[in-house]
């Protein structure tokens, strides 16, 4: 049983210590789409390729009850000179003409100047680690015509 004080054996135990719920703030999207584009080592890439078409357990967004409602992969990804090419270029996932505008980009840069806390880190209280990035705003082409 959890409580405010940890996790206890028994049901007595945890009502002694009172609750444990946290209230925390969450923001939830829906008919979102979202473009990632990933560089590095080509065996990294290939591994990743694999893994997310061939998952060992079910894909989710965030939450087990929010599965993908689109392949997570492109079939014939195209190359690009480097990701901040592959976020300009690439044509948008969402093809409906009141969406249209600059879209907001993060790309990690150790000598960016942006720092953000979401960076895995492992272990059990699944706290974040901090990472620097670049900010930029693309406007990539449509994907259907004006």
């Amino acid at each position: 049983f959890k409580h405010s004080g940890g996790t206890a054996t028994t049901l007595k135990t945890a009502l002694e210590h009172g609750p444990a719920t946290t209230v925390s703030p969450r923001d939830y999207l829906h008919d979102a789409a979202f473009l990632v584009a990933l560089a590095g080592q080509s065996s990294l890439i290939e591994e990743c390729v694999s893994a997310l078409r061939e998952p060992v357990w079910p894909l989710f967004l965030g939450r087990k009850g929010c599965p993908p409602t689109r392949p997570l992969l492109l079939v014939d990804p195209p190359e690009y000179a480097d990701l901040e090419s592959a976020l300009k270029l690439h044509p948008r996932l969402d093809s409906d003409p009141k969406n249209r505008g600059k879209l907001a980009a993060y790309i990690e840069d150790p000598q960016g100047t942006l720092e953000r806390q979401d960076a895995m880190r492992i272990n059990q209280l699944r706290m974040y680690e901090f990472r620097n990035c670049r900010y930029l705003e693309v406007d990539p082409p449509c994907t259907s015509p004006d």
